[in-house]
């Protein structure tokens, strides 16, 4: 989905190989005619850019009266959250402005443990609970886009998988005196 942008693309009969590329955003339209393989990367790139926040610096028409763009979100705090936490084999740490990098264990029968790696990034906190999602992930029961629950606890965090499970982490000094598992 391309947001306020429509994309529309059109054949031009006597050339098969080119297409013409129609970019509408509120009252602002911009024609291409273009190579079709060039298209397929115009694409691409437009795609990532909506889809990371970026956007056309396109002057909308002078005969405009489009209303403003919305005013950003405050940011969520995250103080609450922010450090390292600890378990056995594992490791979370959670940055001021949300990001977080998390590895743990996951033991599979039969075979050596896996250690995945997530990048997540937290979306919203309401009082001791906050929710983030996966940005990164390398293990298949976590996919990109699940969403993974931070509950505040003594002595630290319990982190809720997609699939249910939780784990329980400890802050750095609870961790010092070994009480964070084997």
């Amino acid at each position: 989905m391309l947001g306020t942008s429509e994309l529309f693309m059109r054949e031009r009969p006597q050339h098969a190989d080119w297409t013409a590329i129609i970019v509408r955003q509120r009252s602002t339209e911009a024609r291409v005619c273009m190579p079709r393989r060039v298209i397929v990367l115009a694409m691409s790139a437009a795609i990532f850019l909506v889809d990371t926040g970026c956007s056309s610096t396109t002057a909308p028409a002078s005969n405009s009266s489009a209303p403003p763009p919305p005013s950003q979100t405050a940011p969520v705090d995250v103080s609450a959250f922010v450090g390292q936490w600890f378990q056995h084999a594992g490791d979370i740490s959670i940055q001021s402005d949300g990001s977080i990098d998390m590895t743990y264990q996951v033991e599979r029968l039969g075979a050596p443990a896996d250690f995945p790696s997530l990048k997540l990034k937290i979306v919203s906190v309401n009082g001791k609970t906050a929710v983030a999602q996966v940005i990164l992930s390398d293990d298949p029961a976590v996919p990109i886009d699940s969403t993974l629950t931070l509950r505040r606890t003594e002595p630290g965090l319990a982190v809720t998988f997609p699939s249910g499970t939780e784990s329980d982490w400890c802050d750095l000094q609870h961790n010092d005196q070994g009480a964070c598992g084997a």
